[in-house]
């Protein structure tokens, strides 16, 4: 008998102690960024909330996007706040919407570009943010596109006429053109609608995919996102 004991107990041991989930991020203010060598921002702040509700250990890490991305296709990890988007779709299993975020185009304000339609924008240079879903949509779509690994770098770009717009997150732009004290850009058209998620592979486990996803509902039914989101606002 207390053989048997013993062998279930080590059994149990593992699941008592199972190792935190990995989640990974990439470097995209005011989404997530170091502060004081912590990695913070909106969509860290709502992981927390989630896996703080669901009651699920983890451990967050910060990589270049390339390099997170690759690790979450190969192994037992997830990718935040990956936006959400039909190439995408069978490659993961989804914690969605963990934001639901809107693209613009910026226009520079001495610039003679009159944007009223996303036709208007077809012929001129539209920089971008390198692996994003909008340079996906555009690059498919037919349009001059320019990418680069920083998407701060396309507020500068813009502000010296390098780029004719600049296609951005609307909470991301005034974050880099505030920071950099810009006052030459402008917002032009509103024309992107995205999902953001939280993007496992499909090694994790779908009771864990399940827990998750009902508990982002709750922190959305008791208006803590809202919150959160609110701050970055400011």
């Amino acid at each position: 008998m207390k053989t048997l004991v013993l062998f279930l107990s080590l059994i149990a041991l593992p699941l008592a102690h199972a190792a935190p989930l990995t989640l990974i991020t990439e470097e995209l203010p005011p989404y997530a960024y170091r502060e004081g060598g912590k990695i913070t921002g909106a969509s860290v702040d709502i992981i927390k909330a989630l896996f703080k509700q669901a009651n699920i250990s983890y451990q967050i890490k910060m990589f270049p996007w390339k390099r997170a991305y690759e690790t979450v296709k190969s192994q037992s990890a997830c990718i935040f706040p990956i936006q959400r988007s039909q190439e995408r779709e069978v490659l993961f299993n989804w914690i969605s919407p963990v934001l639901i975020t809107q693209t613009a185009f910026y226009a520079n304000n001495s610039g003679d570009h009159q944007v009223r339609t996303l036709n208007d924008a077809l012929n001129l240079k539209i920089g971008t943010y390198r692996g994003s879903a909008v340079e996906e949509y555009l690059t498919g779509q037919g349009f001059k596109v320019t990418s680069v690994s920083k998407d701060s770098v396309n507020a500068s770009k813009l502000s010296f006429e390098r780029i004719d717009l600049w296609a951005a997150d609307t909470l991301s732009a005034p974050y880099f053109i505030k920071k950099a004290n810009i006052t030459n850009i402008k917002e032009a058209l509103v024309y992107f609608t995205t999902l953001r998620a939280l993007a496992c592979n499909p090694a994790v486990p779908d009771k864990t995919i399940s827990k998750l996803q009902d508990a982002l509902q709750a922190i959305y039914k008791t208006g803590e996102v809202d919150k959160i989101l609110a701050k970055y606002k400011q």
